[in-house]
């Protein structure tokens, strides 16, 4: 169960003038600001699926994200798509119906990758977790356009 006056960070006071002795208004109650004691951030975690795209045909594949948050106080902290970025220059068609800001978990990658880079495109999304005292966290996952499907030696 989460204390909503903590989470708030308001609380009300008042004065039981049946037992004492009522002295006014100032008396009766007392509003006042909590301060928070929450200075931990959620714990934030990403997995991206599909995590390869293959081949790179430069065809935009729909992206999935599973997000698992976890905080102390609050049961349900607030997670937004920071960014998707890439090891490569992106054109304006190869990151599709993704909302940065908002609680977005799909969205659309393009599979293509420069051919003379050897380590291949890696798109990097990153998400953040606010809880309700405004302890923030950030993490990232990443989804790889390799270079080709040969083993490292």
């Amino acid at each position: 169960m989460v204390d909503q006056a903590y989470l708030t960070g308001h609380f009300t006071v008042g004065f039981d003038y049946s037992t004492e002795t009522y002295e006014g208004p100032s008396d009766w109650n007392y509003t006042g600001v909590i301060v928070p004691i929450d200075t931990t951030a959620p714990t934030l975690s990403i997995t991206l699926n599909p995590a390869t795209l293959w081949p790179p045909n430069n065809k935009l594949v729909p992206v999935t994200a599973t997000i698992t948050v976890k905080d102390d106080y609050d049961p349900e902290p607030e997670i937004k798509l920071e960014s998707i970025t890439a090891t490569e220059t992106l054109d304006d068609s190869d990151i599709q119906d993704a909302q940065p800001g908002t609680d977005d978990r799909s969205f659309s990658l393009s599979a293509k990758r420069a051919g003379n880079n050897m380590a291949g495109r890696i798109y990097t999304v990153t998400y953040s977790a606010t809880d309700a005292s405004g302890n923030k966290t950030t993490a990232s996952a990443t989804v790889t356009v390799p270079h080709d499907q040969g083993k490292n030696k």
